[in-house]
């Protein structure tokens, strides 16, 4: 039986999507405050599992502004101690640099007591939850594909409903 997403909230540029104990977050543009206040209950979700993870993907997004990276950091303070999260910065060159630094400034900030890797592939970071949380990393390229599938349903029902 493969997997299935949970909760779910899609936004213009803020996909996601729990899937058992791992938690998809994609951004996909510029981020509010707004936007960040959905995460909290996702944590809710993970607080069920005795392990879970998180997987940001980011593309096509701006340094946030400070009211963002504010309430970002309320975020990341409110993550389950010891959950894994993997980022995976997917745009490369001197701007993945400011934004890990962004997020290496966030982490510190908010006092993070998890488990915070950045790579630059989704494959490194299903390799960093698979080892998170000792489990083989089909249960994770399960896990993203079921995320991938429900994510493509709501954005083909988005645009339905655009048409309509």
């Amino acid at each position: 039986m493969s997997p299935t997403v949970d909760l779910a909230e899609w936004r213009p540029s803020l996909n996601v999507g729990a899937v058992g104990p791992v938690l998809f977050v994609e951004m996909t543009g510029p981020l509010s405050p707004e936007d960040l206040q959905t995460l909290p209950r996702f944590h809710e979700v993970m607080r069920r599992h005795p392990r879970a993870a998180i997987v940001t993907l980011m593309h096509r997004i701006s340094l946030p502004d400070a009211a963002t990276r504010a309430a970002a950091a309320e975020v990341m303070r409110h993550i389950p101690p010891g959950t894994t999260r993997a980022v995976a910065l997917l745009d490369g060159g001197l701007f993945a640099c400011a934004i890990r630094s962004v997020l290496t400034g966030l982490y510190l900030v908010s006092g993070g007591q998890h488990v915070h890797n950045i790579v630059t592939t989704v494959d490194a970071a299903l390799d960093v939850v698979a080892a998170g949380l000792d489990v083989d990393r089909r249960v994770a390229d399960a896990a993203y594909a079921a995320f991938v599938a429900h994510r493509a349903a709501a954005v083909q029902a988005r645009s339905a409903s655009i048409r309509a």
